[in-house]
C-alpha cells in the first residue's frame, strides 16, 4: 500500500544551465543559488506538513513552467537536485542514496506550460 503526500514550489527553480553559469562565475555564487533554491523547496515541504518519510519513496513531479523555452532536460535537473536535498535538509531522508529510492522508477516527470501560474508540483509515494 501506498500513502501520497504533496507539496507545489510556486514559481521555477534554478535549470542546469542557471547552475552552471553560476559555478563559472564563483563558487559563492553557486552556493547562493543553491541555499535560495532549497530554502524555497524547504519552505514548500513545511507549508505542507511533511515530516520524516517511511522510505523507500519515489516522486512524480508535475512542472508547469511560464513557457518552453528551456528544455525538460534542464528543468529536471534543477529540479531533482534542490526537491532532494530538501528532503533530506528539512529531516523526511536520512540522505538521497538508492537505497531510501522505490526502482527502478524513482522519479516521473511531466512538463506543462502555465504563464499565469508556474509552479512545481510534487507528490511523493511512500510505501506503507
Amino acid at each position: 500500500m501506498e500513502t501520497v503526500i504533496s507539496f507545489t514550489i510556486p514559481g521555477m527553480l534554478p535549470s542546469l544551465n542557471q547552475m552552471l553559469k553560476q559555478a563559472q562565475r564563483s563558487p559563492y555564487a553557486y552556493n547562493k543559488l543553491k541555499q535560495d533554491a532549497e530554502a524555497t523547496v524547504f519552505l514548500a515541504i513545511r507549508r505542507a506538513g511533511i515530516r520524516e518519510l517511511a522510505w523507500p519513496i519515489r516522486l512524480e513531479v508535475d512542472v508547469y513552467a511560464p513557457n518552453r523555452r528551456t528544455d525538460c532536460d534542464n528543468l529536471q535537473a534543477g529540479i531533482s537536485k534542490f526537491c532532494l536535498d530538501a528532503l533530506v535538509s528539512a529531516g523526511c531522508l536520512p540522505d538521497d542514496s538508492w537505497k531510501h529510492w522505490q526502482m527502478p522508477e524513482p522519479l516521473r516527470y511531466r512538463f506543462h506550460v502555465d504563464g499565469e501560474a508556474p509552479r512545481i508540483e510534487v507528490k511523493i509515494f511512500e510505501k506503507k
